[in-house]
């Protein structure tokens, strides 16, 4: 129970933007196997606003959210989330007008933001490349000293 309801306050935390929140009942949590499923969870009108769509929602809900999450490998293997009976209601969104400057910044921060990204992951594993080797150095020169 304390494990649904930490995971229930998490994933509320991170779809905030999207859907309503949820409760612990709809959240099912197969052990500690890494998987979850949500169901019949309700969209948020303004959850696309941010996308600047021509259209928007005015309900929703989506059937089923299943994640499978490999904590074991949680660095290396992917996160694999499945979306399931999507229904909405959508109209046409008259207050979004086309802005050419606009969407030029949206993408431009888009690019800058994917490259950053990289370049944190990269930092990343030349960090881990660089303890490994340092590890085998130091077994190295330890069987060295200690064979002398």
């Amino acid at each position: 129970m304390v494990l649904s309801n930490l995971v229930t306050s998490l994933m509320n935390k991170f779809l905030s933007p999207f859907v309503e929140d949820f409760n612990p009942d709809q959240l099912n949590i197969f052990g500690w196997s890494g998987q979850f499923t949500l169901t019949n969870v309700n969209i948020k009108p303004n959850a696309f606003d941010v996308l600047r769509l021509p259209f928007r929602v005015t309900h929703g809900f989506i059937g089923q959210i299943e994640a499978q999450v490999p904590w074991m490998n949680i660095y290396t293997e992917p996160i694999v989330i499945r979306i399931s009976d999507i229904y909405a209601v959508i109209v046409p969104n008259t207050e979004i007008a086309y802005n050419e400057k606009d969407e030029k910044d949206y993408e431009w921060q888009l690019k800058k933001s994917h490259l950053e990204n990289i370049e944190q992951i990269k930092q990343k594993l030349e960090q881990e490349l660089d303890a490994v080797s340092k590890n085998q150095d130091d077994d190295w020169i330890g069987i060295f000293s200690a064979n002398l």
